[in-house]
């Protein structure tokens, strides 16, 4: 397996760690982690009742059978819920799901408490060891310290819906091949969502506030023109709000 590391992530939704000298574990809601493993950069967190999240993202192309193989793996090592896992890759490399294992495994060990703040599109996580930026829809990271005083905190906890919308047309031959499309949604607290998506939806399809849309979630097939797609989305971001 290839070796883990830190250092700046590229991809959308900027989550920074930010320095937090002073705070003492009991002023956190969460404990959380990002480390990297060749193409992969993973975020794990967890919040003080033990329900878990994984974002992870890849600089290569991740197939619904690639993010099922990972998830039914990080879902028995690491007590996750299949929602709260969400895996996505924008990148043209060679699918490696060693990279994926390594990562995972490092940020879950390396969990340490941290306070998150929320602000625009982006999520920064006060844990005491300086800067990271994991970005799933911003161009660029923000300034980390000054942007992160200013943030909303992000209270517990973790919520997680995973859905699946079969896009096969008709009734399903023996020989035709199964098209299954992903909806996730992971709510930290009830101020934001993390939706996730397959595929690369319009612009501005789907954003609301309070929700962070990350695209080629689970999946790297082209998004789907299916009037069941908005509505499952609708579905999973009311329940996962419950």
């Amino acid at each position: 397996m290839r070796g883990t590391s830190s250092k700046r992530l590229a991809g959308c939704i900027a989550i920074e760690l930010a320095l937090a000298a002073g705070l003492t574990a009991a002023n956190y809601e969460y404990r959380a982690a990002v480390a990297v493993a060749g193409g992969v950069e993973a975020l794990a967190l967890e919040d003080r009742q033990g329900a878990r999240a994984l974002i992870a993202q890849a600089d290569f192309p991740v197939s619904l059978q690639l993010s099922d193989l990972v998830a039914a793996q990080a879902m028995k090592a690491y007590g996750l819920a299949r929602g709260a896992i969400l895996l996505r890759g924008t990148g043209s490399g060679t699918p490696r799901a060693d990279d994926f294992t390594s990562a995972i495994s490092e940020a879950f060990r390396a969990l340490a408490p941290a306070e998150i703040r929320y602000s625009g599109d982006t999520l920064y996580l006060d844990a005491g060891r300086g800067c990271v930026a994991v970005r799933i829809a911003a161009p660029s990271p923000p300034a980390c310290p000054e942007r992160a005083r200013r943030g909303s905190i992000v209270r517990a906890p973790i919520r997680s819906v995973f859905q699946t919308v079969d896009l096969t047309p008709g009734l399903r031959s023996r020989t035709q091949t199964l098209r299954l499309y992903p909806v996730q949604a992971i709510a930290l607290g009830k101020g934001l969502t993390i939706l996730g998506v397959g595929g690369n939806p319009p612009a501005g399809a789907f954003r609301s506030p309070g929700v962070l849309v990350a695209p080629f979630a689970s999946d790297d097939e082209p998004f789907p023109e299916d009037a069941r797609v908005p509505e499952t989305v609708r579905l999973v971001l009311e329940r996962v709000r419950k």
